[in-house]
């Protein structure tokens, strides 16, 4: 039996303005709120999505696993800025999702080795040494897989949850070929 399963998805949006980024961390009151490198992390409650700003108005939100937790935390978050006076409205210039990352269980052991040769070196990387995955760049999608000999498989890179579960039909496809080769 597969399953496949949102595991992260990550929006960026624009504010449409500069911030100061240490004047605004005197501003945010919530639990964590840090300014690590060129961004300002914060959440808005303990256990919530993080939401990281640029100096450039630009922002991204990472750690939701479903589009309508994605859409309520942006609106939380554009609310809250504008609540602390940071926005004139509770409105950004753009949004959109840019990575989904999901999970997908086959029930089938896998030899990795064997999987590589099965899929050819150009669209594959297996180095064991260095990860215990063998990294599987198909040319027909736009994702990438993260295989592991268990049978769990990590699929990134996509733009949209649809775009996620349809690459699931490759792996599907892949598995029964190496079943078939393995039988």
């Amino acid at each position: 039996m597969n399953k496949f399963d949102i595991v992260n998805i990550v929006a960026r949006g624009h504010l449409g303005r500069e911030i100061d980024l240490s004047e605004l961390e005197k501003d945010i009151s919530t639990d964590e709120v840090y300014i690590k490198g060129p961004g300002l992390y914060f959440k808005l409650e303990k256990d919530s999505p993080t939401i990281t700003l640029a100096r450039s108005g630009k922002y991204i939100i990472t750690g939701c696993s479903s589009v309508d937790e994605l859409n309520k935390e942006r609106e939380r978050a554009l609310d809250y800025l504008y609540s602390i006076d940071l926005l004139d409205e509770s409105r950004d210039q753009s949004f959109d999702i840019v990575n989904v990352v999901s999970t997908y269980f086959s029930n089938i052991p896998l030899n990795l080795n064997s999987l590589v040769i099965q899929l050819g070196l150009e669209e594959t990387e297996y180095e064991p040494e260095q990860f215990p995955g063998m990294i599987y760049r198909p040319s027909k999608y736009d994702v990438v897989f993260l295989i592991f000999a268990s049978g769990k498989v990590v699929i990134t890179g996509a733009s949209s949850i649809e775009d996620a579960k349809k690459s699931t039909k490759c792996l599907t496809d892949v598995f029964a070929q190496y079943q078939a080769a393995h039988a």
